[in-house]
């Protein structure tokens, strides 16, 4: 037969082993709990940890003060370049085409350089981007490294991208005419086109 005192020794190591399970599932619950309430409060505080020094954004500071003052514009390389004609998987059942990558460099600490990919003509007839390039910055197409230093314009699109003006607008003149009587008058204004 079980004696009353097995029965309560049982009952008790029953009754510690449901305690600290209960103790332990909310100390548990608890931790979880905290760190989600870290996480959350991290995510939504005002003043966020920065791995930056004195000194990083001392330079920050130093290159957006001298931004002004950056060869915005300036041809900083010339390189021969292969590429496929063409984009997405259809490119890749091309033959690459040789070409000429000019970088050019623009006022964004990200990114400070753009590139514009131009094909080599087969022939030197005129025609070509490439070659009315080198025309109107009067470089001859066997020198192209003169193209290095060379400044051409730089505008920012409405979208904040950085856009190298190859061929720049040119203001082309519209005349209208005013007539009164016998006199008639011609006015010249300039259009921007767009």
């Amino acid at each position: 037969m079980v004696d009353i005192s097995q029965l309560l020794a049982l009952f008790t190591i029953l009754l510690v082993v449901v305690v600290v399970g209960y103790v332990f599932v909310v100390l548990t619950g608890a931790l979880l709990l905290a760190r989600v309430a870290s996480a959350l409060t991290a995510r939504t505080a005002t003043v966020v940890p920065d791995d930056r020094t004195l000194g990083d954004v001392e330079r920050e500071l130093e290159s957006l003060a001298l931004e002004r003052h950056v060869d915005t514009g300036v041809v900083r390389a010339v390189d021969p370049e292969r590429r496929r004609p063409g984009r997405g998987p259809a490119a890749y059942a091309r033959d690459p085409v040789e070409g000429v990558r000019i970088d050019v460099a623009i006022p964004t600490p990200g990114g400070p350089i753009v590139g514009e990919w131009f094909p080599l003509p087969e022939r030197l007839d005129g025609r070509s981007r490439l070659e009315a390039l080198l025309r109107r910055y009067d470089v001859p197409p066997s020198n192209l490294s003169e193209l290095l230093g060379t400044e051409v314009p730089v505008r920012r699109a409405p979208n904040g991208e950085w856009i190298v003006d190859w061929e720049p607008r040119r203001e082309a003149p519209a005349a209208r005419v005013l007539a009164y009587g016998t006199a008639r008058w011609v006015f010249e204004r300039y259009d921007r086109r767009t």
